[in-house]
Order: structure tokens, then sequence, then C-alpha cells
């Protein structure tokens, strides 16, 4: 039978017959507009005959959802529900699943398996590095690859292309995992092997891949000491990365983003004085990149990018911006794509954040990063990062380019940054950074409370009680503990912790709220959530965290942040939280704030009477903190 795709009832039997779930959610769903077909196929499909020539749309909805259930449960087994489970997880940010999906598939694959067909591999690796889950990739294509064998076995020049793109994805995995030398062990055979069989798309990309190492190698040498020349070493891999970017451009100009990639290293070679010597016409080649762009129809969420990046290199920022809003509006463009333009755009580039129009096209791809959901966002230098962003919105001509939609996403970022300027890092007395603290108005918190603003963190981290500085972790006794913010009015100063005004152990709150002994400048209240977002089924609310993980700097977890489950006290979320993150405040999507965060784990109890364990974060909502200390202090 020929697949009629205007008929919901073909669509649901297509779909059973692929063994495809969410598509027979999808067709299901249709068939209720009452449409019939003649069918014939297994049992099941009878079944669905019948339901449907009776009319019985109710019946035809259960055996379909029943089945697709079926299919869920064993999902390993049945490729195409497998890659839209996958897709599911990975647009929810259930990276939980997500692995445990991945896992299954390696062990599908290790045993008896039949190995998934080329095109589905080839989805899950892409489905994978859209949120950036490149620690998967490698997982799973590490058994993908074994099993797939050598290129040069295959049968057909299109089965040779896909087996060569499943493993540039790889090593696509490996560079953003930062295993530099494992990739380039992966591409150098890649290359050799689609230059005999002739794969030419597939070796220019890798070719490319090539690149980004020699590239990545420079990049990581220059930033680990941005006053010294990097090492001879290092300085030939920039020639490498110059040289494997050329080749595919030179060999065919529509590579067009092998040629932007050469005029960025040429203009760095050059900034950094590496004495390496090109006779390449970059500025030639960045204007007939922009003509061909502005000349195509339909541009690719990557040609917006390599036109902005053009004009970087023509030195045209506006022109670069209004390039940069297209990509930032793009549709299909994702954390992943986000991630590597702002990355090059950091890294090679380096636009200047002082200098407001290269600050404008920073800040709307971080803005565009933040969008998705897909990443976490280091302030490197929280204090100027917070001064440029209220300056860019206030900025009327950046808001007529960005236009009231894309701005508004901006004005969301900004809001981000004025709650970066409550957070503190707390210091021990010999200067280790071991936890985050924030501040709150006084009234917020208890209308008895006089003082403008008070400082809260977790009793684990700082408490005058003696068994919770006996604990492990010890916490720090008040006067032993120093709190510095990173941004806002008071960014640098030391400020001294002063009277404890509540404090709930780690067994219960795990809160506690002090005085400063110092005046502090800040001025920009925010408001705390009288209610928890809702969960459960069909609920995608997300929760961001703002803190100083591992004791480092200033930033925002934004990746995985989905909102699990609550039960007062405890909230339930995911984020990429670690040690030092203890204390953070933890925001809705409003920017309002809903709990303290105090702990996180693979193994933590779930709410609500749910049976077992999970992955999961655990922080205390402001509410339960608020009623404790009304009891407390009357």
């Amino acid at each position: 039978m020929v697949a009629n795709d205007e008929d919901p009832l073909d669509r649901l039997i297509q779909a059973i017959r692929r063994g495809d779930a969410g598509a027979i959610d999808q067709a299901s769903a249709a068939t209720r507009n009452g449409e019939n077909n003649e069918v014939d196929h297994a049992p099941i499909i009878e079944q669905v005959r019948s339901a449907a020539a009776a009319g019985d749309f109710d019946r035809l909805e259960q055996l379909s959802l029943r089945y697709a259930e079926r299919l869920r449960k064993n999902a390993v087994r049945f490729p195409a529900t497998f890659l839209s489970e996958l897709a599911s997880a990975v647009d929810r940010f259930d990276r939980d699943k997500a692995k445990s999906l991945c896992e299954d598939l390696v062990q599908y694959h290790y045993g008896d398996g039949e190995p998934y067909p080329l095109a589905t591999q080839k989805g899950i690796l892409s489905t994978l590095q859209r949120k950036r889950y490149f620690d998967l990739m490698v997982t799973v294509g590490d058994v993908l690859i074994m099993r797939n064998g050598a290129i040069a076995d295959a049968g057909s020049a299109t089965t040779r292309e896909a087996k060569a793109s499943i493993r540039r994805r790889y090593a696509q995995a490996l560079i953003d995992s930062g295993q530099l030398a494992a990739a380039l062990a992966v591409l150098e055979p890649l290359v050799a092997e689609c230059r005999d069989h002739g794969i030419m798309s597939e070796r220019y990309e890798a070719e490319g891949l090539v690149g980004r190492v020699h590239k990545q190698f420079y990049m990581n040498a220059a930033k680990a000491d941005s006053n010294a020349k990097p090492a001879e070493d290092f300085r030939s891999a920039l020639d490498q990365a110059i040289n494997a970017y050329a080749g595919p451009y030179e060999s065919d100009e529509k590579n067009l983003w092998h040629g932007i990639n050469t005029a960025a290293l040429v203009k760095r070679a050059d900034r950094d004085g590496t004495g390496i010597v090109s006779n390449r016409d970059v500025t030639g080649d960045a204007r007939r990149i922009l003509k061909r762009i502005v000349a195509m129809k339909t541009p690719t969420i990557w040609d917006f990018a390599t036109a902005a990046e053009a004009c970087l290199a023509l030195g045209n920022y506006p022109e670069a911006l209004a390039w940069a809003t297209q990509y930032a509006g793009a549709e299909g463009a994702d954390a992943f794509e986000y991630a590597s333009t702002l990355r090059q755009f950091e890294e090679v580039w380096k636009l200047d954040p002082e200098d407001p129009q290269q600050a404008r096209v920073l800040q709307l791809l971080r803005s565009a990063l933040l969008d998705k959901d897909g990443g976490v966002v280091a302030i490197h230098d929280p204090t100027r990062t917070v001064k440029q962003a209220h300056e860019l919105a206030d900025d009327g001509e950046f808001e007529r380019v960005l236009g009231k939609d894309r701005y508004k996403t901006y004005k969301w970022y900004v809001t981000g940054l004025d709650r970066a300027t409550a957070v503190a890092k707390i210091y021990n007395p010999v200067g280790d950074g071991i936890g985050t603290g924030f501040l709150v108005k006084g009234s917020d918190v208890h209308e008895r409370i006089t003082d403008d603003w008070v400082f809260m963190t977790n009793a684990h981290v700082v408490s005058d009680d003696p068994a919770e500085q006996q604990a492990s972790p010890a916490a720090l006794a008040p006067e032993d503990a120093t709190v510095v913010f990173q941004a806002g009015p008071d960014a640098g100063k030391a400020f001294s912790l002063g009277e404890m005004i509540f404090t709930s152990n780690r067994n219960a709150l795990d809160c506690s709220i002090l005085t400063l002994e110092q005046t502090t400048a800040f001025d920009r209240p925010f408001r705390i959530a009288k209610n928890l977002p809702a969960v459960g089924e069909g609920k995608r609310a997300r929760v961001y965290v703002i803190g100083h993980p591992r004791g480092a700097g200033l930033s925002f977890s934004l990746h995985d942040n989905l909102l699990l489950d609550h039960q007062a006290p405890k909230v339930h979320y995911r984020a990429p939280t670690e040690g030092g993150s203890s204390g953070s405040p933890v925001f809705n999507a409003n920017w309002f704030l809903i709990a303290l965060h105090h702990l996180g784990g693979e193994s933590i109890q779930r709410l609500n009477n749910k049976p077992g364990l999970y992955g999961a974060n655990e922080g205390i909502s402001m509410q339960s903190i608020l009623r404790a200390v009304a009891g407390d202090l009357g």
C-alpha cells in the first residue's frame, strides 16, 4: 500500500509498521477526524482496521496507545521509537532519561542486537549534539563505530558516506569534550578514507575539524598565558589550522565556513605577532563570502553565522550585529550552534566587551544561548558584564536592530545579570571559596527585621551551632567567614558576617540568615515567589541557579534545568551544580526567588511518596523558610 500523508489512519498504520511510538501518538490523535482507509497487516493492524471500520475511535486510540506503550517499554529494540524517545528526553532537558536510553543502546549493541540503520545512528548523534551532550555522544559513538565496521567494507557509496558521517560526528564530540588528540587520531585516517573513496562532502567536513583541533590547541595555549607568545609547537598548530581550513575552501569556494575560519585565523596570527606569514587576501575572501551569502535565497543557520563573521573580518560591526540577529532568530538553531559561534567570537576574534559595538554582538549571542536553556554561562568579569548589559539595555539603536521579540529575550538576560549582583562567594580564613550566599531584603524575610539587607546561605556552610561546625563538611563560624560580591556596587569588597537572625541545621531547612557588619550599597531588591511552579504531566517549568560552582567564578546554571517535583520544604530540580554552589539562590523563569540550594546527588529519594531514587538537586523552598522565620520571631 502506498502511504498517503493526508490519511491519518494510514499514517497510524505506517507508524505501527515502523515501530515508532511518537508517530503513533500523533497519528492516533489525528484519526479522531473520522477519516478511514482500507489496510492490511499484522494482528494489531487488523484490530485497528476493525475499530476504524466500526467508527470506534475510542477503541482505536486505546489500541494505538497501548501498542505505543509496549514499544516504549523496550524502546531500544525499535530504532524509530528509540530515536523519538531520545529526542523527547533531550527536548525536555531530561538528561537522566537520555543517559539511561544511551546506556540501553550500548548494551543492546554489545549483545546480539541488530545494528541500527545508519540514518537512525546519525539521528541519535545529531540529537545529542543539539544540547551538547558530548559525553553521551562519545559513549554511543564508540559502540556504533565498532559495530558498523570499516568504511572500505561498505557495499555502496551511500553506506560509505553514512559511516563516514558517523565517525565525523564522533570526532566532533571528542573535540567538544576536550579530547583533542583522540579526535585527531580519528580524523586523520577519516580524511584519507574519504579521499580514497571520493566522499567529498565528509572529507571537507573532516578536514575542517582537523583545523578545529589545531585551532583549539593554539587557543588553549593562548588562554593559559595571555601575556606570553605561545610556544613554537602551538604556533605550529595555528599554522596547521590555517592550512587545514584553507584546503577545502581553495578546492571549492562553496565551503564557506572553511573560508571564514581561514580568514579569522590569519587575522589572529597577525594580531598575536606569531610570525606566521600568509599570502591570502583575507579581506577579499570575506567580501566574496559575504556576497555569496547575500545572493542566497535560503541561507542556512550556519550561513547567518558565517556572514556575521565575514563582517567582523571587514570591521563592520553594525552589519555583524544585523546578521547575528538573524542567526539568533533562525529556525533550527540550538544550544550547540550558539555556543560554537560564541566561542569563536570570544576566543578567536577576541571581541572587546568594552567596545559598545562589539559588546552588542557578544550579548546577543549570550542571550540566544540563554533562550535555548542549553548551556552554562560563566560571567568572567561580573562587574564589567553587568555594567555593559545595563548600558546596552538602554541603547535605543540596539533595540531597533533586535526588534521587540528578541529584545524581550535580551531584557530577560539582563534581569538575570541583575540577580547576580546579589550573589557572593564565601571564603574561609585561608582564602578558599567554600560556598555561596545572597542578599535578601530584610523586611521581605520578616517585618521585625530592621536591616535593609540580610545574607542567606546554608547552615552547613555558615553556622553558630557547634554541632554544625564539627560535622562533615564542617560549617564555618560566622566570625571566620568572609563574603565577597563579584558584581554590582559592592564588587570586590570584603564583608564580615554579623548577628545570626535565624538558623536551621542541615538535616532540617539547612539555612542561616545573618546580618552584614558593613553597610552594602546593593539597591536592587527582587521578589520572592509566593508559589512554586506547577509540576506534573505536560509541565516543563525551568529553574535558574546563580552561584560559584567549585568555588570558582560566578555563573548561571542553565543546562538540564528542569523542575522535577516539590513537597514542602523540599524542591527538586536538575541543574549542573557542583561543590561551592551550596547556598545559591534558585529562581523561577521570571527570576523570582523560589528556593535555597543545598545539595545534589545521583541517589536522591523521590518526593510525594514516589518510589525509588533519582539524580537530582535539592533546594529548600523560600516559603518554608519564611514560615520557619515567622515561627521563630513571632
